[in-house]
């Protein structure tokens, strides 16, 4: 029964939705996006072919990334007593690495895919791709996201596992998706992508499982006085 006046209650059943929910999201978009080109030009000729399924692939991808945030917000609250540096520093890193990557994906989803519509300058719409491709503050908010949210992920899954609250499998396999996902931005391939985060939802939906099925008490126990708490 959801009691959603209930804010213990509330942040339990978003935190455990959002943990499944976000990497099947990321993965229909990763699955329906077009695979883009590295040359401005066959980057639109790509978008041009069908501009309202490569909207609607970053419209789904955002929409993945909001769901995100509360996912990672459940997995700093797994750490908040045992491991509590690895996971605040860690959610703070991954939040800033999920901004950036909001802003990438807004500009390729909103701003391209206006211009490779049909009866647009092709060479004109080319030209601008490639200064926006080239340009010093797209560059710097990708890379600073790429680098803060792979940083931020290894920290959590370090603290997930220090703190025992996954299996060493989970920990792993959160460390490889990352690791993968980095890849996925330095190539902008979509197939390294879904790979991403088709491991993100084999590692991630057991922990939201977990966190759905257990108790609000379960949710908000502390450890018993005596255990050593990680930093």
């Amino acid at each position: 029964m959801l009691e959603l006046s209930d804010a213990r209650h509330f942040r339990r059943i978003v935190a455990g939705a959002c943990l499944i929910a976000a990497p099947v999201v990321l993965l229909v978009g990763a699955v329906l996006h077009p695979q883009s080109k590295d040359e401005a030009a066959s980057h639109l000729a790509v978008v041009g072919e069908n501009p309202g399924l490569y909207y609607a692939a970053h419209a789904i991808i955002l929409c993945g990334l909001a769901l995100f945030l509360p996912a990672i917000l459940g997995l700093v609250h797994l750490l908040r007593l045992r491991a509590t540096v690895f996971g605040h520093l860690g959610g703070g890193l991954v939040m800033i690495g999920v901004l950036g990557a909001t802003a990438v994906v807004a500009v390729d989803g909103i701003v391209v895919s206006q211009m490779g519509q049909p009866g647009v300058s092709a060479g004109e719409m080319a030209e601008l791709l490639d200064r926006i491709k080239e340009s010093a503050g797209l560059a710097a908010i990708a890379r600073t996201g790429g680098v803060t949210f792979l940083l931020g992920m290894l920290l959590l899954a370090f603290g997930l596992w220090r703190a025992r609250a996954v299996q060493l499998w989970t920990a792993s396999a959160i460390v490889a998706a990352a690791i993968i996902f980095l890849v996925g931005q330095v190539t902008d391939n979509r197939l390294i992508f879904a790979v991403a985060f088709a491991i993100y939802l084999g590692a991630l939906s057991p922990v939201g499982w977990r966190i759905l099925t257990e108790s609000d008490e379960e949710w908000a126990a502390e450890p018993p006085k005596g255990v050593a708490t990680p930093v």
